[in-house]
C-alpha cells in the first residue's frame, strides 16, 4: 500500500500541470480525493484490515499525501482561490 500511495503522489503531480481549467481541477480532485470513488478513499478503507504499526504508518503517509494533494490544488491556476471542495 505504501507504494500504491507513492505511485498516487508521482501520478498526480504528473496529471496537474496538464490542468487547463475549474473543471479539469475539480475532476482531479474528485478521482484522487473523492469520498466515495477516489483513489486515496479505496486506500483508507483497506486500513482497517491492516495490523496496527502499518496502519499507522501508512495513515500517516496518506494524510501526508491528502494535504499534499489539497495545497497544490489551492495553488494551482484556475482554482477560484482554493475553493475546490469534494
Amino acid at each position: 500500500m505504501k507504494d500504491k500511495i507513492n505511485q498516487l503522489s508521482k501520478q498526480f503531480t504528473l496529471e496537474l500541470p496538464a490542468v487547463k481549467d475549474f473543471a479539469e481541477l475539480t475532476r482531479l480532485e474528485i478521482r484522487f480525493l473523492g469520498r466515495k470513488a477516489g483513489e486515496l478513499t479505496k486506500i483508507l478503507r483497506g486500513l482497517k484490515d491492516m495490523p496496527e504499526g502499518q496502519r499507522k504508518e501508512l495513515g500517516q503517509l496518506a494524510n501526508t499525501f491528502k494535504t499534499d494533494v489539497t495545497a497544490q490544488i489551492a495553488a494551482a491556476p484556475g482554482s477560484r482561490l482554493g475553493l475546490v471542495c469534494v
